[in-house]
């Protein structure tokens, strides 16, 4: 049995491991980076997949485990858990949505002496007075907070005509949350404002005009976040022994972000439909276990996300935060200085990646008491997007005014979010347009980027048995921190109360 156990683990090791891959191997669509672990950073992207508290596997089975692999009891239970979890500032994550590494963008306009060496073009952003001049950075903050309830049945006596059922069960699982996320635009050292709508730097981010991308203050979304339900199976359950087996399905019941905003809060997995499996793994670790048990625990489950369909903002290959230039329409409407998040704003097909939650520790076990300290492991791989609908080939970066021919509409396609370039011309000197087209698009920076997290936790529970009942009441924290930039540093702490009746 001992043998079968450990060539089971073995083997879902292995299929996870080789199901998300190298983290490290990501085929870039921009220029190319040196890829170390330590030193990759993803910049000027435009969509975040923030861990969902729902997702914590250490948590949900914390004194649970109790309940669901006690083959001797077999009796329905049911555990309540409320939970609070909220992020802390980390410069690394804001770089994640800003451009060159940097944590402090200077902006300026056209006539202003920094103009060389600034970072973003205030005409780009509709800012009207070409002596601008200030800055801006952003300090991305989540929380999340809910209650979640979980009920188990045990299969045991359902068919009296077999025995084959009896150590299987029936788990279901309903989380109500509700997130608050804040990108933290601020801006400083501001002078000669411009007038109208976009007349600084946050107005121009919160601008009726553009229709996606915009960068504003709070955003909540609060609901229902799934309803999983699992069917396991418990193998072993002996002498402080566990070991179980359990597959599911999640069924989302809130919508995904919107493309209006920049990192838009979603509750749940972002409208994603999940199918789940696991394993939870106990082995205690003293010989005589009559009055205590010390154990060492190994829990395990991966999800797979199917496809979804969303709108994400998209910027060129090439040119970091390209979706805050200024297109020009070049058929035959000729439309000047249409804010390029309406243009490259796209409906797509997200095929999303496998997600990895891992955790052990040790656990302290009497008849009264439970702890428990651990270390947990979560990831992704990649997003991969595709465009629903044909991209169209009317648009080009709008370009300076031809003096020679001032009615003329022009495309300036060497231009970036600094500078606007010169108009294109052919060998003569004449106004060319040049087009942006899908192969222009870099899909990468709408797509959540892979993310590996770590995290360390601690538990603490008072128990209580008796013949017609086992209950527990307990408490726990932990703090998680990413080992790249396309995560949140976030604490948390939770409070649950179980009974098996």
């Amino acid at each position: 049995m001992k043998k079968l156990i450990v060539l089971l683990m073995l083997l879902y090791c292995s299929f996870t491991a080789a199901f998300i891959g190298n983290p490290c191997c990501i085929p870039q669509a921009r220029d190319p980076i040196i890829c170390y672990y330590d030193e990759l950073e993803f910049r000027s992207e435009s969509f975040m997949y923030t861990r969902p508290v729902i997702e914590d596997l250490a948590r949900q089975l914390a004194f649970w485990h109790d309940l669901i692999y006690n083959k001797d009891a077999c009796r329905p239970a049911l555990q309540g858990t409320a939970f609070v979890q909220c992020s802390v500032s980390n410069a690394k994550v804001a770089r994640y949505f800003l451009i060159d590494k940097k944590n402090e963008l200077l902006v300026t306009g056209d006539a202003y002496p920094l103009a060389p060496v600034r970072d973003v073009r205030a005409e780009w952003l509709g800012i009207n007075n070409d002596s601008f001049y200030g800055t801006l950075t952003l300090n991305p903050h989540q929380k999340q907070f809910g209650f979640e309830l979980e009920a188990y049945f045990p299969f045991e006596g359902v068919c009296k005509a077999t025995t084959m059922l009896d150590n299987w069960w029936l788990a279901v699982r309903m989380p109500v949350v509700y997130v608050e996320n804040d990108i933290r635009l601020r801006q400083d050292r501001v002078q000669n404002i411009g007038t109208g709508a976009a007349f600084d730097i946050i107005s121009a981010f919160n601008q009726s005009a553009w229709h996606a991308a915009r960068m504003v203050g709070k955003q909540h979304r609060v609901g229902l976040a799934e309803i999983n339900m699992r069917v396991g199976s418990t193998y072993l359950d002996s002498d402080y022994f566990e070991f179980g087996y359990y597959s599911g399905v999640s069924f989302p019941t809130t919508g995904p972000q919107n493309a209006c905003n920049i990192f838009h809060p979603y509750a749940g997995r972002n409208g994603h439909f999940c199918i789940d499996s696991g394993i939870n793994m106990q082995i205690p670790l003293n010989s005589c276990t009559q009055v205590y048990a010390i154990g060492w625990f190994i829990d395990l489950e991966v999800r797979w996300f199917l496809r979804e369909r969303q709108c994400r903002t998209f910027d060129l290959r090439h040119k970091q935060w390209s979706r805050y230039l200024l297109f020009n329409q070049l058929d035959g409407f000729q439309i000047r200085n249409i804010p390029g998040v309406n243009i490259l704003t796209r409906e797509v097909w997200v095929d999303p990646y496998g997600i990895v939650d891992f955790s052990t520790g040790w656990r302290y076990i009497d008849d009264r008491i439970e702890g428990e300290v651990g270390y947990s492991l979560w990831g992704h791989g990649n997003e991969h997007l595709r465009l629903i609908h044909p991209f169209p080939d009317n648009y080009g970066i709008a370009g300076p005014v031809d003096m020679a021919h001032p009615t003329l509409v022009t495309t300036a396609s060497q231009s970036t979010i600094a500078q606007q370039a010169a108009f294109d011309a052919d060998s003569n000197g004449n106004p060319v347009l040049i087009n942006i087209s899908a192969k222009d698009l870099d899909l990468w920076s709408a797509a959540s980027r892979s993310a590996i997290v770590h995290k360390i936790h601690a538990a603490f529970a008072v128990k209580r048995q008796k013949t017609k009942y086992d209950a527990f009441i307990g408490l726990g924290g932990s703090w998680e921190f990413p080992q790249r930039n396309s995560a949140l540093e976030v604490w948390e702490l939770w409070a649950k109360i179980g009974a098996a009746f």
